[in-house]
């Protein structure tokens, strides 16, 4: 799967020091957003889409609440809306089922509530 970010925003890739995959990174506001996804199960169209959020200094933001909401416009599919968990070490994680058959562009719009009540919103794009 690929992703970056949506509408051609800055973003910055790194590659995941566990599979070796890119890791889509933009900053918003005072936050640092990165976004990863597995590929998609061809049979069941399971995947875990990955968020990482960190502060203007690097320091991992816990306990905020992330929500994706992933659309597929070209298809008219969507929006799905996940809450992400964890947040340990300011990674959250969120799984679901897309059609296996389906290919194309999603847009997974990354909304986040930090502890401090900031808001913060990032879209990026899940090529498959």
């Amino acid at each position: 799967m690929v992703v970056g970010t949506a509408g051609g925003g800055p973003q910055s890739v790194i590659m995941c020091p566990h599979c070796g995959q890119p890791i889509a990174c933009a900053q918003t506001g005072d936050y640092n957003i990165n976004f990863s996804a597995d590929a998609i199960n061809p049979k069941t169209g399971a995947t875990g889409l990955y968020v990482g959020l960190t502060d203007r200094t690097g320091k991992p933001v816990t306990n905020a609440r992330v929500v994706l909401v992933l659309t597929m416009s070209a298809h008219h599919h969507g929006p799905v809306t996940l809450s992400a968990s964890g947040g340990k070490k300011g990674e959250y994680v969120a799984a679901t089922n897309l059609n296996p058959h389906m290919r194309g562009q999603w847009t997974a719009n990354v909304q986040i509530t930090t502890p401090k009540g900031d808001t913060v919103t990032q879209a990026f794009n899940l090529e498959r």
